[in-house]
């Protein structure tokens, strides 16, 4: 997946001069710790000295809020910053399965297979699909659907009813999950413990770094099934 370099440059040096107007003594350092990337490694970016990785861009596009860019080179890459239309995408998990469906290697370009793959209707996959394609995340082309390589994203900590909507979703489902798969299937685990409130920034921090780690993993693996990850952190004290 692709990202246009040097827009990317050029937006993020916009969005440093501009928390610079509110914030005077707010600094390259400052910004690289809020990324996640070392200041080295953002400086020598914004001075044209090296490009970045797409799971770095993609961290950038995602905690600037930068929307929609890609590489001039390639007009079916990059990344979508989810608009209010397109709000259903992310309350609706069936929306992400199909999308993931069709990067396994038995994929079937059928409604009635994936009906049958995600115990759903053959109405609501006719619905799905046809959403998808109004959306730019999937196209048909004699007969068969295909994804268009882009991945959608949100900004970080923003209340969104789409999003709580898809966490309530998800919490049911595992639930589900929890009764009716088997232990080697799945992995469910928690941990109880006193921190500092403080600090909660860097334990998100932590979980986006595992997660662009699977995605690492998952990109070079050969697809034959769909996964949920869910990750939570939530306060017990009030």
């Amino acid at each position: 997946m692709k990202v246009d370099q040097e827009d990317l440059r050029k937006k993020i040096k916009l969005k440093l001069k501009d928390q610079k107007k509110i914030n005077p003594s707010f600094s390259l350092r400052s910004l690289a710790r809020n990324l996640g990337t070392s200041p080295a490694t953002l400086s020598a970016f914004l001075n044209g000295k090296r490009t970045i990785s797409s799971v770095i861009a993609r961290r950038i596009i995602s905690n600037l809020n930068l929307g929609y860019m890609t590489d001039p080179k390639s007009s079916s890459s990059g990344f979508i910053s989810v608009q209010e239309e397109q709000s259903i995408v992310i309350s609706d998990w069936s929306y992400y399965a199909v999308l993931c469906l069709m990067e396994l290697k038995d994929f079937e370009s059928s409604i009635i297979w994936i009906s049958k793959k995600l115990s759903l209707s053959e109405e609501k996959i006719a619905v799905i699909l046809s959403d998808l394609e109004v959306f730019g995340l999937i196209k048909k082309k004699d007969g068969c659907y295909t994804m268009i390589e882009s991945e959608l994203i949100t900004t970080e900590d923003i209340q969104n009813k789409a999003l709580r909507s898809r966490h309530l979703e998800n919490l049911s489902r595992a639930k589900k999950s929890l009764e009716l798969d088997a232990v080697n299937e799945r992995d469910f685990s928690f941990m109880t413990l006193a921190i500092a409130k403080d600090d909660l920034k860097k334990y998100k921090k932590l979980i986006r770094r595992l997660q662009d780690d699977i995605v690492k993993i998952q990109t070079k693996s050969k697809k034959n099934a769909v996964y949920e990850f869910v990750f939570q952190i939530f306060p017990v004290t009030r």
